[in-house]
């Protein structure tokens, strides 16, 4: 068997030319740096331009994937099982979270999950829930500069209109708040 294994017990570091840090393995974590001698993750990335970048040669429907995948023994309603954090430095030194993207199970036995979207206000919140029933909640206000097509009932304390509101179908019905 082939092997590249250092003999005592110390990290891994391959480099070329003088180029440190380019694969580093910490042997007590078993953590990969790519760019970094302190991986703060199974796998730490740092360096300029394009971090990962996935590129498929399917012919057809296939295309490039990327699968987060949460196995464990035991799920449970409202576990997250998938995470797409984004952000950095807001300041030269201090990073925060600008947005996130989570999958939760909101239950799990039915194989339902719903989508938040998160984005910062000092602090990180929920903007948009898309649910396994397909609705949509919007924690603030709508702005459509192209309109708003509505199957269904709007079920609201409050819509702001501000010109007139189109019958679908009837291109000369209008019900008009006139400024």
């Amino acid at each position: 068997q082939n092997s590249i294994r250092t003999t005592t017990n110390s990290d891994l570091n391959l480099f070329t030319n003088g180029n440190t840090n380019q694969l580093f393995l910490d042997q007590g974590t078993g953590n990969i740096g790519l760019g970094t001698t302190s991986p703060s993750g199974l796998l730490s990335i740092r360096g300029s331009g394009d971090a990962i970048r996935v590129e498929s040669e399917n012919t057809g429907a296939g295309g490039a994937q990327i699968d987060l995948l949460h196995f464990t023994s035991s799920p449970a309603d409202e576990d997250t099982h998938g995470m797409i954090n984004m952000g950095g430095y807001y300041t030269g030194t201090t990073s925060v979270y600008g947005s996130q993207i989570l999958s939760k199970w909101t239950d799990v036995s039915e194989r339902h999950s719903r989508l938040e979207f998160l984005t910062c206000d000092t602090t990180t919140a929920v903007a948009l829930t898309l649910a396994h029933d397909k609705s949509a909640t919007f924690a603030g206000v709508i702005n459509a500069n192209g309109g708003i097509n509505v199957t269904g009932n709007i079920d609201t304390p409050e819509l702001s209109i501000n010109d007139y509101i189109k019958h679908n179908g009837d291109t000369n019905t209008y019900f008009g708040f006139p400024s």
